[in-house]
């Protein structure tokens, strides 16, 4: 988008709560106020990735739950066995699939 010269070009640094816009191809850059219809999405967006991972963001079960439904769709026909993060382990088995965080344990059919 930069090298096309699409200006403004958004962003935000993380653990900065502003936002941010390109002024031109060249790389400056300035502190810009967004509508407030916008400023809910900008701040879930700019989220500190380790929030993202977050124990307490399993309470309403959207990181589970998301999680399954990527493993489910992208992992290749007949796949079976055990992917592990630095938070999660997955056993995949030819029927079901399963994603452990932080101790809890949540299930989908395949």
């Amino acid at each position: 988008q930069l090298e096309r010269g699409d200006i403004p070009y958004y962003f935000k640094f993380i653990g900065d709560s502003k936002l941010y816009a390109y002024k031109n191809p060249s790389g400056e850059y300035e502190a810009v106020t967004a509508p407030d219809e916008f400023l809910k999405g900008i701040n879930r967006d700019a989220s500190d990735p380790l929030e993202l991972l977050a124990a307490s963001r399993l309470n309403n079960e959207l990181l589970p739950t998301g999680s399954l439904f990527l493993l489910k769709k992208l992992l290749p026909k007949d796949f079976t066995g055990t992917i592990s993060g630095s938070n999660f382990t997955a056993e995949i088995a030819s029927e079901n699939l399963q994603i452990n965080f932080y101790d809890k344990l949540f299930t989908c059919k395949i």
